[in-house]
């Protein structure tokens, strides 16, 4: 092998390290009735994380249907531009699925708003809540508690790596 430890262990395990973390299937009766072109078998997409960057896109492209965030264009369209950035080839997850290319154009013609939603929150499940965010005493409380010898002792292996992950996108955004 001729990587990193790292990508040799991945490559090693049978994974790729553009591998989505999650797919969903999209069965026929997800797609939207009066989308013509819509498949009439299972069609599998990758669901990647969401950047910062594409949450505050979705945000915006809410705020731009409706001002008002409890109305139901709001949360509608934020959830369908979600969907769009979160959805991607089942194989890889830098490239667009090759049937949904312009997916923040077309979701919402595509998709019913049941396949959306669902969407949603299978994302969700992966990328965890959009709208909790972390206060000040808690990233206080966070930095005592990880100057301890074993931070994570005690989680189940799940949720280690959903804090590893969680806590490398915040190092990452933060150099």
């Amino acid at each position: 092998m001729s990587g990193t430890p790292f990508e040799n262990q991945v490559a090693a395990a049978g994974m790729s390290l553009f591998q989505p973390p999650r797919t969903f299937t999209i069965t026929p009766e997800l797609w939207a009735y009066d989308y013509q072109e819509r498949p009439r078998i299972p069609v599998i997409v990758g669901l990647r994380n969401l950047t910062g960057r594409d949450v505050e896109n979705a945000e915006a492209a809410a705020k731009a249907a409706s001002h008002d965030p409890e109305s139901h264009v709001y949360k509608r369209t934020l959830a369908a531009y979600m969907v769009a950035r979160g959805i991607c080839c089942p194989t890889d997850l830098t490239r667009p699925h090759p049937q949904l290319e312009m997916a923040e154009d077309q979701v919402p013609i595509w998709l019913s708003q049941v396949a959306i939603d669902a969407i949603c929150v299978a994302l969700a499940d992966i990328y965890g809540p959009l709208d909790d965010e972390i206060t000040d005493d808690d990233i206080s409380r966070l930095g005592l508690m990880l100057t301890d010898d074993s931070p994570l002792a005690g989680l189940s292996a799940g949720d280690e790596s959903m804090c590893r992950r969680a806590l490398r996108r915040v190092l990452t955004a933060l150099e």
